[in-house]
């Protein structure tokens, strides 16, 4: 996975004597630019012959690659960094333009190698790349000049066999938020730190375009195959909370836009609170406004994001809003809302997942979101106590692009993907007392593992 000298991130300044940077998108002509069009992908030729493209994180801050996923292996992403100095109009320097190398280099005193000796180093310089995704971190290394095959395929590919990986690799629709800093820890001078952050959008089998565009350039496919310029990723619908806690809104933005964002957040007794500002340079809206959570229930929050006439999407949430749930303190009165189900059991990727439960309320509202993407939120009827809920992969595969249930190496149902499913109700004792309830499935690929909490 690369070279560790650190066990942390970097912490750089907001005005540093170095900028950090990807590299240089290789054009077919072999021109070297910041953005621009390779007009094809990588790709297996029907003779078996593999044709493969390499492309680095994007040259600048806050720009935006867009890669295919063919299924085979042959598209990379290669996560090494690079630095210019901040005083300085240098040209870049195309020796650090192949696979593995960049100016980032660390030296002994002796020409020993730092790996071997690191007793001899005189000047210590490394940077971490790392790709997270909803759910999981793809990739992370830390390392300098001459790392071998720091790249990782954009499909075929288990990421390490985490919680939440499918075998395929990545789908159309999967945003990735590029991460990484420089560190350099000169024998001359003192040290400099750099920080470095940009998105990834994975393109559909034979686009034959991948691309390095500037944020905001163009529409780009989210999880639910629905464009927009922008994509926000907010409190997850189904989160629980209990009164009194302070809720303030938050969102991540991808790509890195500074869009204008109005959060509004409804309470149970229809009292309206909102928030306005702006994204940041980092891609985050953080609000000033701190709201406490006062009543049990079910509270509903809307967004408005918009940048230039373009609106922002939480991919799969639902025009109402997303609901989030809030509870008493203390020990709840009665037996609450309860799942006839073992803490794990297994399920079919065919056939999905039954979940019937009793409660004493007269509805019980859920929330199905996989990380990235609402699946479903709605209200269950409850006929004598008893209601039931189906999870239906097939379904939701068809609504969400990034949730595969088939293994396209074997043909084989099969599904990765990690779901959290939420159920929440407002219960009644016999002498009338009201509470509220909750429980909670979190289905990794076919195994289901409930929770009772409240």
């Amino acid at each position: 996975m690369g070279r560790s000298h650190d066990p942390c991130w970097v912490v750089y300044p907001t005005q540093s004597s170095i900028v950090a940077h990807g590299k240089k998108l290789a054009l077919p002509n072999g021109t070297l630019v910041d953005r621009g069009e390779t007009l094809t992908e990588g790709y297996t030729a029907a003779n078996g012959t593999q044709y493969l493209q390499h492309i680095n994180f994007p040259y600048n801050f806050s720009d935006v690659l867009l890669i295919a996923s063919e299924h085979q292996g042959s598209n990379k992403i290669e996560p090494v960094l690079t630095y210019t100095a901040n005083s300085t109009n240098a040209t870049y320097d195309p020796t650090s333009q192949p696979i593995g190398r960049t100016n980032i280099i660390t030296t002994t005193n002796n020409g020993l190698s730092p790996e071997m000796f690191p007793e001899y180093v005189d000047n210590l310089n490394y940077y971490y790349g790392a790709a997270a995704q909803p759910g999981f971190n793809a990739r992370f290394i830390v390392a300098y000049d001459n790392i071998r095959a720091p790249y990782w395929p954009t499909s075929n590919t288990n990421f390490g066999g985490q919680f939440g990986a499918s075998n395929n690799g990545d789908f159309t629709g999967t945003i990735y938020r590029l991460l990484g800093g420089v560190v350099l820890k000169q024998k001359v001078g003192g040290p400099a730190y750099a920080g470095y952050e940009a998105s990834a959008f994975i393109l559909p089998n034979a686009t034959r375009d991948n691309r390095v565009i500037g944020p905001g350039d163009e529409n780009l496919l989210g999880p639910d195959g629905v464009p927009a310029r922008f994509f926000l990723v907010p409190v997850r619908p189904g989160s629980t909370y209990q009164v009194g806690a302070t809720f303030t809104p938050v969102l991540q933005i991808d790509p890195i836009l500074p869009c204008n964002v109005t959060f509004t957040l409804t309470a149970p007794d229809n009292t309206t609170l909102v928030a306005t500002g702006t994204g940041d340079q980092y891609g985050y809206f953080s609000s000033t406004a701190k709201w406490p959570l006062n009543q049990a229930g079910v509270w509903t929050y809307t967004i408005n994001a918009t940048w230039q006439g373009y609106k922002g999407r939480v991919p799969g949430l639902p025009d109402s809003g997303g609901w989030i749930y809030v509870i008493e303190n203390g020990t709840p009165p009665g037996a609450g809302l309860t799942l006839t189900m073992p803490y794990e059991q297994a399920f079919s990727p065919t056939l999905g997942l039954n979940v019937t439960g009793q409660t004493s309320a007269s509805k019980v509202y859920y929330a199905a979101i996989i990380p990235g993407a609402v699946l479903e939120q709605g209200i269950l009827p409850v006929t004598n106590g008893t209601f039931q809920y189906t999870f239906d992969p097939q379904k939701i595969a068809k609504m969400i692009d990034t949730y595969d249930i088939l293994n396209l190496v074997n043909g084989k149902p099969e599904i990765g993907r990690t779901v959290h499913l939420t159920f929440f109700s407002e219960e009644h004792t016999a002498d009338g007392t009201i509470y509220h309830s909750f429980v909670r499935v979190v289905l990794r690929g076919t195994t289901a593992v409930y929770v009772k909490e409240r």
